[in-house]
């Protein structure tokens, strides 16, 4: 009677902790859907929140990457950063839009790992839209800033779209001004051509402006 009881203790005791472990498991599933579709929410151009002035663009751009830096710190291994941005790129964009996006969060999140941003300071500062404090390398005391790769200039709306938006530290944006257009920038314009986001004409002015700056060097 006893050895007959003692099994069946055994066994609704497994029961119990399969079930436990089944219940963490389907929980965090749907903590991490949750989170990606907040991350998706961010970087939806056609959302009603979406950025609409330079500012807002900025702000955003540093949204995005602290969300996906709190998307990857919960989530451990399992959470990293590529997979995360792809899954909440491909929810608001298909095809090369949504590369184009996932590569531009990945990217700014890597920078900013990289210049000592994400910490905790860092990460409530962008949370809130905030410069971050970079604490790491060379710019070490400088300010992250959010500058465009493609001067807006050729196209006002690329001052709204976080496509255009790369973290760099505020001594580098300070020197992009005025500067001349870069081969990133053109490499980008070409990018974004292909993936039928920037204008034509916009296009065009980019390509004449490269080419004339090419034939000037030699």
């Amino acid at each position: 009677m006893l050895a007959e009881n003692f099994w069946k203790i055994i066994f609704v005791l497994l029961v119990g902790v399969g079930c436990w472990f089944w219940f963490q498991s389907a929980s965090k599933k749907k903590k991490f859907e949750r989170q990606i579709a907040g991350l998706a929410e961010l970087i939806d151009p056609a959302s009603v929140d979406a950025p609409r002035t330079a500012g807002e663009a900025e702000r955003r751009t540093f949204q995005t990457v602290a969300t996906l830096h709190e998307i990857v710190l919960r989530g451990g291994d399992d959470f990293n950063p590529r997979e995360a941005a792809d899954r909440a790129a491909n929810m608001i964009a298909d095809g090369k839009t949504a590369t184009l996006l996932a590569s531009r969060l990945v990217d700014n999140y890597n920078t900013a790992q990289e210049l000592g941003a994400l910490t905790d300071d860092g990460i409530f500062s962008m949370i809130d839209g905030a410069h971050a404090k970079i604490t790491e390398g060379i710019w070490e005391g400088d300010y992250l800033e959010a500058a465009p790769i493609i001067p807006v200039d050729f196209d006002p709306v690329l001052a709204e779209s976080l496509l255009n938006r790369t973290l760099v530290p505020e001594s580098v944006r300070n020197a992009m001004a005025g500067a001349d257009l870069t081969k990133l920038a053109y490499d980008h314009a070409n990018s974004l051509h292909r993936a039928g986001v920037l204008d034509l004409s916009a296009y065009q002015a980019i390509r004449k402006e490269h080419d004339a700056l090419v034939k000037a060097s030699r």
